[in-house]
């Protein structure tokens, strides 16, 4: 009985589609063969039938993709998690070869080797040592799984913190959580540990908020959280870092701490007066073998080889300076990268009775350095290179005071570098100087010249109260759109956060994006179709054109119509895939492609009522009004551009230059946003006082 429940409902739904189908298609027959009379009745039913029918459709249509959004199922999640574990993978490796090698892409590294902090929480378990290579078998025995990696500047606790990744999502099985790398600096922590990590994921990996939610809840994700001690200007007390472990220690799962990795300096750990409840770990110093293995493998040659032959003795004399300045990761990295751009590494070597040898070296390779990637990597010059990385260091030591991150480098948040109210204020005015020209263009399209359309707003306003009711309800509909156009985007330019919408085109690979994509046209093309009927029985669309080839042309409307919706549901306010210049970049490619839809819906019906080059002009218009009411982000990115430009000195190409630091071992890659190699560098760069 309960199965004949059910399946009656259906079956009459089925039947009742069929039987709108078939009247449908009597209809549309009728229709063409039918005289005038005969066909504006036909068109009367048929508008009466399909109006009904298509709010009905499109009302189910949008509760079907409001639900498919919603989708939290265990099989959602999981497939969620997948796609996530495959691109961190990818991007995580790639990021990890450039920070083991010197000025280029590398593989082997240094086994650096840690040892555990027995004074800190021993009810969590670890054993007294491990290895880079064997980290993922030391955190998988933990219970439970939170681990601090601590290590003095450049010890290498990011390389390390990435390796434990990398083999995380090597042996991930589809029930284990993923390991995601975030930042430290970017954690407003006003918002609650959780909140903060569903910002980030929606914002990185174009996640709907309630999967997100859902994920984090769930335990899904494994927070990797990198630079505690980049909380905090070095001359502030530590309140964000100490309000960041409080938040930490509170991170729990099923009554237990849930997993967790940390990464901070040792020094400012242990000023920090609070840990976080986990093991704790602290890298050790290269010994000298492993820094002359490490100096062998990253020679390209004999000659080389040859030059470096007088270092290579000094790091295996036992107790030498040099052997512990070259201990770490980072020291390696300086040395190898300003020698092999040129000059005599034999000048690390100390010299007899050199009162400050460790000052005079780290100064010596922190001065060269830059110069040296520039020498080795070209398309730049090393002056001028100079000049923006120090304008970068001062912006971010700006924000790092105003409770901003003070590493990350995120292009639609870095507009503040142009000044926040003069960039603002040119946003706004970029956006009414296109705007008005754009909506007094459609104005005088429809109304003719400016004298006549003049006169009506004049008759408009002083003969408000003797206006025919058709004529009143038009005039305010014009004033009420035009004032919700202008206003939107003028918020939207004067906000600090301006929409960075994207579109997730990926979609499409899969059955699921191609119904969404199929269902979002029907809407389009039933709303068309609608028109087509209301101006076939009241003539209320201002475009007259002859009636048996309306419905044509409306379907074409409809069906851009539909692919605007698809793009609406498939977009959010997130970035498109990891990677700093992606989001930015794919804003403006939705903003675009939204705008041209726009402007192609509206030349064909403004073409056939005024002609071609009232159609194209149109266009033009509409073209530009799309564009300002929709691409906040991506123009306040361009007028930031032009004012930094001019002055601060930064290039206008400023995407690409970052590229190009990244590459050359300059910056790093975290997520959307480029940071500085190393604290070190960004601290020399940053202006005193």
């Amino acid at each position: 009985m309960a199965a004949q429940t059910w399946r009656s409902p259906k079956l009459g739904a089925h039947l009742l589609v069929v039987a709108g189908f078939v009247v449908s298609v009597v209809l549309i027959l009728r229709g063409f063969i039918a005289d005038d009379n005969d066909f504006q009745v036909l068109a009367g039913w048929a508008n009466i039938i399909a109006l009904p029918v298509g709010v009905l459709g499109i009302a189910l249509v949008v509760r079907e993709k409001t639900l498919a959004a919603r989708d939290t199922s265990p099989t959602r999640l999981a497939d969620v998690a997948d796609s996530i574990a495959k691109e961190l993978l990818a991007r995580e490796s790639e990021e990890r070869a450039r920070l083991i090698g010197t000025d280029e892409v590398a593989t082997t590294h240094a086994n650096l080797e840690f040892v555990r902090d027995f004074g800190r929480f021993r009810e969590v378990g670890g054993d007294a040592s491990g290895t880079m290579d064997s980290v993922r078998t030391y955190f998988e025995d933990l219970h439970p799984q939170r681990l601090t990696i601590l290590g003095k500047p450049g010890a290498g606790k990011t390389v390390l913190a990435l390796e434990l990744i990398i083999q995380l999502l090597q042996r991930r099985t589809s029930t284990d959580p993923v390991p995601v790398r975030l930042a430290f600096a970017s954690w407003d922590t006003g918002k609650g540990f959780d909140a903060w990590i569903v910002d980030e994921l929606v914002d990185r990996f174009r996640l709907d908020r309630r999967i997100a939610t859902v994920l984090v809840r769930d335990r899904w994700i494994l927070p990797v959280v990198d630079g505690l001690d980049e909380m905090d200007p070095d001359d502030a007390p530590p309140e964000r870092s100490a309000a960041a472990v409080a938040k930490l220690n509170g991170y729990v799962r099923a009554g237990e701490r849930a997993p967790l990795i940390v990464t901070c300096r040792q020094g400012f750990y242990e000023r920090l007066g609070s840990s976080v409840a986990s093991t704790h770990v602290e890298i050790l110093d290269l010994t000298a073998p492993e820094i002359v293995s490490y100096l062998r493998s990253h020679v390209h040659d004999l000659t080389e080889e040859l030059a470096w032959l007088q270092v290579l003795d000094e790091v295996e004399r036992p107790g030498s300076p040099l052997a512990q300045l070259l201990g770490t990761p980072w020291q390696l990295t300086l040395a190898t990268t300003v020698y092999r751009a040129g000059g005599n590494p034999a000048e690390l070597i100390p010299k007899q009775g050199e009162p400050d040898y460790e000052g005079r070296v780290k100064q010596l390779l922190l001065e060269r350095y830059v110069p040296s990637a520039v020498s080795l990597h070209g398309g730049y010059d090393a002056d001028q290179v100079m000049g923006w990385l120090v304008t970068i260091a001062e912006h971010l030591d700006w924000r790092s005071r105003n409770t901003m991150s003070g590493t990350d480098i995120v292009l639609h948040t870095w507009w503040p570098v142009g000044g926040p109210n003069r960039v603002r204020f040119w946003h706004a005015a970029v956006t009414l100087g296109v705007m008005f020209p754009a909506l007094g263009l459609l104005w005088r399209l429809r109304e003719g010249p400016i004298d006549v359309w003049t006169h009506k707003i004049r008759h408009f306003f002083e003969d408000f109260a003797d206006l025919s009711p058709s004529f009143m309800a038009g005039g305010i509909g014009v004033v009420v759109l035009t004032g919700i156009v202008l206003l939107v985007a003028l918020n939207n330019a004067l906000s600090w956060d301006p929409m960075l919408y994207q579109v997730r085109l990926r979609d499409l690979r899969s059955a699921e994006g191609l119904r969404s994509l199929l269902s979002s046209l029907f809407i389009g093309a039933t709303l068309g179709l609608i028109i087509w009927l209301l101006a076939t029985t009241s003539q209320i669309v201002p475009w007259q054109v002859e009636a048996r080839v309306s419905p044509y042309i409306w379907l074409c409307c409809g069906l851009l119509l539909g692919v605007f919706i698809w793009l609406g549901f498939n977009s959010t306010t997130g970035d498109g895939q990891s990677g700093p210049r992606i989001p930015l970049r794919t804003s403006g490619v939705w903003s675009l492609g939204i705008s041209s839809l726009i402007a192609l819906a509206s030349t064909l019906p403004m073409t056939l009522a005024y002609g071609p080059l009232v159609g194209a002009a149109g266009a033009l218009a509409c073209f530009a009004l799309g564009t300002m009411f929709t691409s906040g982000a991506w123009v306040r990115y361009h007028v930031t551009l032009v004012i930094a430009a001019r002055r601060k000195g930064l290039p206008l190409r400023f995407g690409t230059f970052l590229d190009w630091a990244w590459k050359a071992g300059i910056l790093r890659v975290s997520g959307i946003g480029y940071q500085f190699r190393h604290r070190e560098l960004q601290r020399w760069l940053t202006p005193a006082g």
